[in-house]
């Protein structure tokens, strides 16, 4: 005999729909008294989103309720509060609450991670800089006691970097941090492109603007500087 139906999925349903969609399942799960991950599995089989009234004049510009709502978010996957306080440390359970409370959809989070990526590509030149051919770095590898009368002289090891060696070095984590970015913005760039119609102009312009600037960062010595303004959310 197959499981009995919960009442609570068709209730479920009809909650989403008279809120056109605009409600998360865990909001649905406190209506209900349901668990959270009932309401997204039964959103998912249901396909609730395609059983959404039509809207003639289409989503209006700016509409990201498929990405907030749909596959790429579940906002019901929270990580119990007991838990983070058992194994996170304070900063971090600290960073993971208020990073959750952001309510950022997935495509969100990997937008932000780009352009942080970016920011530190952009920067590293600076402290990667070989200023001529005779820069040379001495970095201290390791101390051990001298065999010397003296108890308290100390053998002391360096490493020499020469101006070649931290050149190819900077080279080398330039082009590994561009391809780890480029890999970065294809995968948010198949996200995007599967709600392409529900996506803003902001979003559609800023991956454009990052694949232009990268393409011309690989092409040139110099540092690329890129600032990309990202609209607050009322």
């Amino acid at each position: 005999m197959g499981k009995t139906r919960s009442p609570n999925r068709d209730k479920a349903l009809k909650i989403y729909i008279e809120n056109n969609g605009d409600i998360i399942p865990r909001e649905i799960a406190k209506i209900l008294a349901e668990n959270a991950a009932n309401i997204s599995s039964w959103k998912n089989k249901d396909k609730w989103n395609e059983r959404l009234p039509t809207n003639k004049g289409g989503a209006p510009k700016g509409n990201l309720n498929s990405l907030k709502h749909g596959l790429y978010a579940d906002e019901s996957k929270r990580l119990p509060e007991e838990f983070v306080k058992k194994y996170y440390p304070t900063k971090m359970k600290n960073a993971y609450n208020d990073l959750t409370n952001l309510r950022l959809t997935k495509l969100e989070m990997l937008g932000i991670s780009i352009d942080a990526l970016w920011a530190r590509i952009s920067v590293s030149p600076k402290i990667t800089e070989v200023k001529n051919k005779n820069d040379m770095t001495k970095v201290l590898k390791r101390t051990k006691d001298s065999q010397s009368m003296n108890s308290e002289s100390k053998e002391r090891e360096y490493e020499i970097q020469h101006a070649w060696d931290k050149e190819n070095n900077a080279l080398d984590s330039y082009s590994k941090s561009l391809e780890r970015l480029s890999n970065m913005i294809e995968k948010y760039e198949k996200l995007l492109h599967a709600n392409w119609d529900l996506a803003t102009e902001e979003q559609k312009l800023r991956i454009e603007k990052l694949k232009a600037e990268i393409s011309k960062g690989t092409k040139k010595d110099e540092p690329i500087q890129i600032v990309i303004k990202r609209k607050s959310k009322e």
